[in-house]
């Protein structure tokens, strides 16, 4: 019976951890779609300004 309090007290202490772990790997997961977004929303606005451009030039 001690021995089973022991691992469960040791299994407490690895999921604290693995919380910690899961934290940090989600705010390191969250890190280059955050960095990504400007170049996203830059690559879709110079899209649509090229498209545009491109009909205004068809209509001269």
């Amino acid at each position: 019976m001690g021995g089973t309090g022991r691992r469960k007290r040791n299994y407490r202490k690895q999921s604290e951890g693995d919380k910690w772990k899961d934290i940090l790997l989600d705010i390191v997961m969250c890190i280059p779609e955050v960095l990504l977004l400007p170049v996203r929303i830059l690559y879709y606005l110079g899209k649509i300004l090229m498209h545009a451009l491109r009909h205004a030039v068809e209509a001269l």
